[in-house]
């Protein structure tokens, strides 16, 4: 399963949260590539679901997990999609944003 927001989703992350929204090269529509062509030239069946599709999209991704043999699923998401936990600039791993702090279990 694709989540494409057709950009590079952390990159466009970072520019927007850490970099004022100066977006630079981050947005993938003027060349990506049709996921389900590639796909299909592979002998694997390839299926888009869109947000916007008047379809009922559980309905959509139970047929195409159930499908006998591969499916490369393209779910369309939007732009501003974010993905958490992500890390800062210039931070570590145990620094990341959108996740808990672990307990000290020294106490």
């Amino acid at each position: 399963i694709l989540l494409n927001n057709k950009w590079q989703g952390m990159v466009r992350q970072w520019q927007e949260s850490f970099y004022e929204k100066r977006y630079s090269h981050s947005n993938m529509q003027s060349g990506m590539p049709d996921f389900i062509q590639l796909a299909n030239a592979y002998g694997i069946r390839g299926k888009v679901i869109a947000p916007n599709d008047k379809l009922n999209i559980q309905q959509e991704l139970i047929d195409a997990i159930f499908t006998p043999g591969p499916c490369f699923i393209d779910c369309q998401i939007t732009k501003e999609e974010n993905c958490y936990p992500m890390v800062k600039p210039g931070e570590g791993n145990s620094e990341m944003v959108g996740v808990d702090k672990p307990a000290d279990i020294r106490n």
